[in-house]
């Protein structure tokens, strides 16, 4: 963009940056075991103000010019290097590590609202160093005002950069979903000891058991409960297609459409147990 400001963030706009993170959360799409997930977060902690219609947001989107909006910087080496317009719907934000190793987190804030990516299930994701990588986020209530803040910066070694306060609430969040996510292998891998591991059974089995994994409920740690539960509605998502998958496989070899090779059930929970091993006992 031909004028990307950076500025210091004043310390009332990073309270109120900053208060968003630990809010509602939004999936953006389907949770998947190899794709990106999104999580948007919303403040509540606004003084009471007129909220913009959609009309009143179409219009500012339609109006907005990429190299007004005003941008801060909250990271040391992330650095945002272009920013379009998208049918006056989206932006498209093309971002830089500067850093001297793999990003595996990112959160950006539009307007008022916060968008938090993790690549931390995929490695193929991560974005190594010098990488550069696109963010497509929608045009939310105040880009033109509030403009785009990049908050935080998360790296595969563990490590952070940024606001402190986002850091610490997206990492609570982070830490849920690794404590769900290990209950879930052991609930896994015991399906997988059982003699029955390659049926329909099991894995119907394992479903019941997945959703009635209870949520820990921390005083003072919403954002553990909340990657608890973001965790817990992936892996059932996962064993859910998995099961829906053997339907259609079943609906095949009736004869109703050409038979195809399958992969056993034990294998593809053994992908998954090995593509979530990883996350489960990383830092």
């Amino acid at each position: 963009m031909n004028r990307t400001k950076t500025h210091l963030m004043s310390s009332s706009r990073l309270v109120s940056l900053v208060a968003f993170i630990c809010l509602t959360l939004l999936a953006a799409g389907a949770w998947s075991s190899v794709g990106q997930s999104r999580k948007k977060i919303t403040r509540e902690d606004s003084p009471p103000r007129h909220s913009p219609d959609q009309d009143e947001i179409d219009a500012m989107a339609e109006r907005l010019q990429p190299d007004k909006v005003p941008v801060w910087n909250m990271t040391k080496l992330v650095r945002l290097i272009k920013l379009d317009k998208i049918e006056n719907r989206d932006l498209a934000l093309t971002f830089q590590n500067g850093y001297d190793k793999k990003i595996n987190g990112f959160l950006v804030s539009v307007g008022e609202v916060g968008i938090y990516d993790e690549y931390m299930y995929n490695p193929d994701q991560m974005i190594p160093p010098g990488g550069t990588w696109v963010d497509q986020v929608p045009i939310e209530p105040f880009t033109d005002t509030k403009g785009i803040t990049l908050m935080a910066v998360f790296f595969d070694d563990g490590t952070s950069d940024g606001d402190e306060g986002a850091i610490k609430q997206t990492s609570e969040d982070r830490a849920g979903q690794k404590a769900l996510i290990r209950r879930a292998l052991a609930l896994i891998r015991q399906t997988l000891s059982a003699p029955d591991a390659d049926s329909v059974a099991a894995l119907d089995q394992l479903l019941s058991e997945l959703r009635s994994l209870p949520i820990e409920r921390i005083s003072g740690r919403s954002n553990f409960s909340m990657g608890q539960q973001s965790a817990k509605d992936r892996m059932i998502s996962i064993i859910q297609t998995l099961r829906e998958r053997q339907d259609q496989s079943a609906y095949r070899t009736q004869g109703f459409q050409q038979p195809q090779s399958e992969v056993s059930i034990i294998t593809k929970l053994m992908g998954v147990v090995e593509r979530h091993e990883r996350v489960a006992s990383h830092r």
